[in-house]
């Protein structure tokens, strides 16, 4: 190459106040000191190529989505080594769980006659089914919190929190209309009374 094997230029300038020496890559060998005779059929004279491979990651406990994880030398060739690559973490969602930092969030829906009475349920934990004793009275967006049912965190684990959801019946039976309104009756609370909306429907059907 024109460098003569020291992959850059040296040019000899004259100026107004006297000559100065400029060194610049070599044009020819790119500052690698050589020619190839040949170019390589594979690299096409690039010296490398691009090839996929599979790399193993460990992923500790209770990572947090968007975290960046380090695997050394599985980055792009560099003249020291191959660089590292770096893995940003995504969480696919849960289908009944929902994560509030170290602590799972689970939703459970039941019944008016569950709230009144109590009733004991199962509740999907990461191991499995957990039992949870649902207490007489109990109202709507009431949370239960179940320590150590969480994911783990430096120096301990977070809880799940069981948040009730009162579901009301849109579609009742005459006989269930009718024990409904035997306890509104009961404790005194007033209500519409029977067919008024079927009746009030009608009114606008005119």
């Amino acid at each position: 190459p024109t460098c003569g094997g020291r992959g850059v230029v040296e040019t000899y300038r004259q100026g107004l106040f006297g000559g100065f020496l400029t060194r610049s890559t070599c044009p020819h060998c790119k500052g690698q000191g050589h020619l190839l005779a040949e170019t390589c059929p594979v690299c096409r004279g690039r010296g490398r190529v691009a090839r996929e491979e599979r790399a193993r990651v460990r992923i500790p406990p209770g990572m947090d989505e968007n975290r960046l994880l380090r695997v050394p030398g599985y980055g792009n060739l560099a003249p020291g080594g191959p660089g590292d690559l770096y893995v940003r973490l995504k969480i696919r969602p849960h289908p009944h769980l929902e994560r509030e930092g170290p602590h799972l969030v689970y939703r459970l829906k039941i019944g008016l006659a569950q709230a009144a009475l109590g009733t004991r349920v199962e509740v999907p934990g990461l191991s499995g089914p957990i039992p949870l004793e649902i207490p007489p009275g109990t109202g709507h967006g009431e949370v239960f919190e179940l320590p150590g049912e969480g994911l783990p965190y430096p120096g301990g684990r977070g809880a799940l929190r069981v948040v009730v959801e009162l579901s009301v019946p849109k579609n009742l039976s005459p006989k269930a209309k009718e024990l409904l309104r035997a306890y509104a009756k009961e404790v005194g609370e007033e209500v519409a009374p029977e067919g008024f909306f079927e009746r009030l429907r009608g009114f606008f059907r005119k």
